[in-house]
C-alpha cells in the first residue's frame, strides 16, 4: 500500500521506501473528538486537547492550545492581581473562566470545523492546504490574525 502511494516519485524515494521492513510499518486512523460543550465548572476549567481536541489537518491542535494557555494566563493573572487575595478571589477566579471559555469557544470551534473538513478531504481530489486557502481566504486571514487579548486591551485603551 505504501509503494503505491509513492509509485510516483523519485527512484531515491522508492528505493529507502523498498528498504523498510514490513513489520515496521503500521497505519493508524487520524481522529478527533467533538468540542466540549462546557470548558469550565467553578474554578476548574479544561483547555487545549482535553477541550478540543482536532486533527493535524491544519497544523493547528498545538497552536490553538498555545493561545487557550495565553489568554487564560492573562484573565487569571488580571482576576488575581484585583483587589485582596482574602475576599472574592473565588469569584473573580471563576468569572475569569467563565470569560476565557466565552471569548475561546467561537474562534475554537471554527479552527477545529475546518481541520475536521480538511481532514475529510484528504480523500478527495485538489486536497491541498493551499486550494483550501484559495477557497476560503478570509478564514486564514482569521486564523493567522489573531491576537491575544491583552494586545486587544493594549491597543483599545491607547486610542
Amino acid at each position: 500500500k505504501m509503494r503505491k502511494a509513492y509509485a510516483d516519485f523519485a527512484p531515491e524515494v522508492r528505493d529507502l521506501i523498498g528498504r523498510i521492513p514490513a513489520s515496521s510499518i503500521y497505519a493508524n486512523a487520524v481522529c478527533d473528538v467533538d468540542c466540549l460543550d462546557v470548558w469550565s465548572d467553578g474554578p476548574v476549567v479544561t483547555v487545549g486537547d482535553a477541550a478540543h481536541g482536532m486533527t493535524p489537518s491544519l497544523g493547528q491542535g498545538a497552536n490553538v492550545g498555545l493561545e487557550d494557555a495565553a489568554e487564560l494566563g492573562y484573565l487569571l493573572g488580571g482576576a488575581l492581581a484585583d483587589g485582596d487575595a482574602r475576599d472574592d478571589s473565588y469569584e473573580r477566579v471563576v468569572g475569569a473562566l467563565n470569560k476565557f471559555c466565552s471569548v475561546r469557544q467561537e474562534r475554537v470551534r471554527e479552527i477545529h470545523a475546518a481541520s475536521r473538513q480538511q481532514a475529510l478531504n484528504k480523500n478527495k481530489k485538489d486536497t491541498t492546504l493551499g486550494s483550501f486557502r484559495q477557497r476560503n481566504p478570509a478564514f486564514f486571514e482569521r486564523l493567522y490574525g489573531w491576537q491575544p487579548l491583552r494586545s486587544v486591551h493594549s491597543t483599545s485603551k491607547s486610542t
